[in-house]
């Protein structure tokens, strides 16, 4: 075979956009997604995976954690949690966990993956 630059008929891409037009794509199937539309299918629904399962039952108080305790958290490494722990110290006590997004190198992403694992006074 020969190296170049192959087309497909116009035929196969008309043909192609028909048949995503009409076909039903409620009914198709997608891999890892549950679409709940009764009381008894919720009641069967599978349960919500944790992403972090070895974080399972793990919550750190934002306002007294170690650097050692920040560092479990996913996204967290050692100059991430010594931040926090110099911020909570030089600022006094967190009062919302958005105050969070002050530390350098926090951002929305990460502040939401530590979130379930965050507790605040």
């Amino acid at each position: 075979m020969q190296r170049g630059l192959y087309f497909l008929p116009v035929a196969f891409f008309i043909a192609m956009t028909g048949f995503l037009f009409f076909y039903d794509t409620r009914s198709m199937p997608v891999p890892g997604v549950q679409i709940i539309t009764k009381q008894a299918d919720a009641e069967n629904a599978l349960p919500v995976l944790q992403p972090y399962p070895e974080l399972e039952g793990i919550q750190i108080h934002v306002n007294t954690a170690s650097a050692e305790e920040w560092q479990k958290l996913p996204g967290i490494g050692e100059q991430r949690a010594c931040d926090i722990t110099a911020y909570v110290e030089a600022h006094g006590p967190l009062e919302k966990l958005e105050d969070l997004l002050e530390v350098q190198g926090i951002g929305e992403k990460t502040l939401e993956k530590i979130r379930p694992y965050l507790l605040i006074p």
